[in-house]
């Protein structure tokens, strides 16, 4: 009876043994050599994600068909423009997507220790930011792989409109010009006497129209005479002899993200002539009139 007992104890004890080592315990790890590549590092534009990242060398770290995947963007980044993208070069099917996330299921798998990549297509960037992007995605174990990815967009285009020049100059018009930068549109901003000395606000649209003040005004002072994909502008409504300062700032129309290094330029109307003699302001001096009917006026 004291050997059966033993050997009771002792099966006992080996059962347990296998099953606990059969147990698989969920355990989280840290992508190896993240990165991050953008198409297009412009605020505003949309862009091609490349996600690189190498899974652990452990087999628990491994990804599985059907594992979920979630992708966190920053503030300011529109993700529901997205269009589709790869996870491992296999394309992936439905996506639930935010203005700062996109989740997935996994549609192929992948062993541990093994360098991916996932692309996504037209995530609209976020306007001159250097937060990281991240990844949580579920391994062979109900763990979680994870990874930090750095990187930073400009604010607005990258390059500005530039070559000022002015021309059709009269005492109530002229006709400005420029070369375009890389923006989607671009904003002609006038001001009477003095500089523009306030810059459009990203996120902001506003309406123009040629006849200076009748546009949308910027600070005070500062009228948009200009909106548009265009090179030059006639601008009317203006005061002879009185010198218009010009802003031109380039944007990208997704999210109004302006490039705040602006072209500048001014010239003065011509002053106001009738059948070719120029009228000058009239100068009164002090003194006495005397009228023909015997009135003085002084």
């Amino acid at each position: 009876m004291k050997r059966k007992k033993n050997l009771h104890v002792h099966i006992t004890l080996l059962i347990c043994v296998i099953l606990t080592s059969a147990k698989v315990y969920s355990t989280d790890y840290t992508y190896l050599t993240p990165s991050l590549a953008l198409s297009n590092t412009s605020g505003c534009v949309t862009s091609t994600y490349t996600f690189s990242q190498k899974t652990p060398n452990n087999v628990n770290a491994a990804h599985n068909i059907d594992n979920t995947c979630t992708i966190t963007f920053p503030a300011g980044t529109d993700a529901t423009t997205c269009t589709g993208g790869t996870f491992y070069g296999t394309a992936i099917g439905s996506m639930t997507k935010t203005s700062t996330q996109i989740s997935f299921t996994i549609p192929i798998a992948v062993a541990k220790n093994t360098t991916f990549t996932i692309v996504l297509n037209d995530i609209t960037n976020a306007n001159n930011n250097s937060s990281p992007c991240s990844i949580s995605a579920q391994n062979a174990s109900s763990g979680l792989n994870t990874g930090s990815y750095s990187f930073s967009t400009t604010s607005g285009p990258s390059a500005q409109a530039t070559g000022f020049t002015s021309s059709a100059i009269t005492s109530s018009s002229m006709t400005i010009d420029w070369t375009r930068g890389n923006g989607s549109s671009i904003i002609v901003v006038a001001r009477a006497g003095s500089a523009v000395n306030v810059d459009p606000t990203d996120g902001n649209s506003y309406n123009a129209n040629t006849v200076f003040g009748s546009g949308s005004q910027i600070g005070s002072g500062n009228y948009v005479v200009y909106n548009g994909t265009g090179t030059s502008v006639n601008v009317t409504g203006l005061s002879a002899s009185t010198t218009y300062y010009y802003a031109i700032y380039e944007y990208n129309s997704s999210g109004y993200c302006y490039n705040p290094t602006e072209l500048t330029g001014n010239e003065t109307t011509s002053p106001v002539s009738t059948g070719g003699v120029t009228l000058n302001r009239p100068t009164f001096v002090k003194g006495t009139l005397t009228l023909t009917d015997g009135n003085i006026f002084r």
